[in-house]
Parts: C-alpha cells; structure tokens; sequence
C-alpha cells in the first residue's frame, strides 16, 4: 500500500521536475519529510530530493527582480513568478494594482502564487475588487471580505467530517486527506468551499487518498457502507414523520 503511495509522490516530483517548477518540488518534499512515520528508504530518497530542490532553487533567487522586470517575471514562469510574490509581499501592493489585476487574468498564472498574492493584499487592509481566471470561469476576488480559505465554516465542515471518518485510521490517512483539503481550498480561491457541497469535497477528497494509497478496493467498500447507512437514516426519518 505504501509502495503505491511512494510512487504517486515520485511521479509527482518528477512531473514538477520536467516543468521546472521547483519551490512546488520543494513545497511537496517538505510536506513528506512532515510526516509522523516515513519508512526509512522513502526518507533517503526525500532527503536527496530535498537538497537537489535546494540547488536548483537558488538559480531563481539569483535574478535581480525589481520595478523594472517586475511585470517579466509575474507573467513568466512558475517559480518567477513565486519570486515575484515574495517581491510584491514586500511593498506597498496598492502601487500595482493595475499589474495584478491584469495577472490575475492571465491564461498561465499560478493558482498558488494567486492565493497567497490574495492574502497579501488583504493583509494589507486593502478593498478592492479584481476579477480572477480560475479554473471554473472568472471569479471576484474581494479583498474586503476576504476569509482565510482554511477559515471558513465550509472548510471546518469538511475537516470534521474527515476526521469523524477517519480518526480511528492510521494517522497519515488522515493528514494527507488534511494536506490534499488545505491544497483544494487554496486553488479554489477566490471561490471557498460551501456549507452545501462540503459532503461532496470530503468523499473526493478520500476518494483521491484512497487512489493515491493504491485502495480503491477499499473505497467502494467505504463508500457503500456509508450509503447504506445513509438510506437507513432516510428511512428512520420517513418512519419518524409517519408518526407524527
């Protein structure tokens, strides 16, 4: 089970690797080497990861980003662009509104690098509105009323009805169904996930862990008990207004 995990990691990283996006490598190393257990062959190979992302990063970092090139590297690569943000971060960002608003529908931006760049502007006590490209059509990003995505009452939902599923799981089911919801609910910006669809996120969200874990076998069998348990309620309840 665990081999078919290590695999999706290291496919994962090699992917990120041909696309050059190397602060993305290093963000799923760091969350790997985060975890509880790690058998001690899959952790050889993290460490090793880790200190090829640590080479390759510093070839960004070295480029001189200012006023001037800014704009080339927020619509340039990935990792240019996370160089970007850390940039902008660091100013007064109701200088650029124009720039971000016209990256923020960019074809090619990066979802995370616009999350964050999204907290960073309403960090910044700022309220204006920009529309986002993001992968469901074009949003509204208010950074008045801007909640953190892991904040809302949809995303407590969803944690707790993972947790309530899975507590009693070994501890890494359950924090990867963790990880891969945090990752969800920051791509879904400026979107958050609802009250309404938060049954429907926590069982893709197991549905994804349990493929990546290599137990889909398990998952039908996961998911048929909680339909049957489900009908068993619906006809607790029919009886129960039968009563009345």
């Amino acid at each position: 089970m665990e081999s078919n995990y290590q695999d999706e990691v290291k496919i994962q990283y090699q992917t990120l690797k041909e696309q050059k996006k190397y602060q993305e490598m290093k963000q799923l190393i760091d969350t790997e080497l985060s975890m509880p257990y790690i058998p001690s062959e899959f952790e050889r190979w993290l460490l090793q990861c880790r200190e090829e992302c640590n080479s390759l990063l510093p070839k960004i970092k070295r480029h001189i980003i200012d006023d001037e090139n800014l704009e080339e590297f927020l619509f340039g690569s990935p990792d240019k662009q996370s160089v970007a943000l850390e940039y902008l971060s660091e100013r007064n960002l109701r200088k650029y509104t124009e720039l971000i608003g016209k990256w923020f529908l960019y074809d090619y931006h990066d979802p995370y690098v616009a999350s964050f760049l999204m907290e960073a502007i309403a960090g910044q006590g700022m309220s204006d509105t920009f529309p986002v490209k993001t992968r469901a059509g074009i949003a509204v990003f208010n950074a008045g009323t801007f909640i953190e995505p892991t904040k809302t009452e949809g995303f407590e939902t969803v944690f707790q009805t993972l947790t309530d599923w899975f507590s009693n799981k070994e501890p890494n089911f359950l924090k990867m169904c963790v990880d891969v919801l945090v990752r969800e609910s920051y791509l879904r910006l400026p979107n958050v996930i609802s009250v309404e669809d938060a049954p429907l996120v926590a069982l893709a969200v197991a549905r994804y862990v349990y493929h990546a874990w290599g137990r889909d076998d398990e998952f039908r069998m996961f998911y048929e008990g909680m339909c049957a348990n489900c009908w068993k309620l619906i006809q607790l309840e029919i009886q129960m207004i039968e009563k009345v």
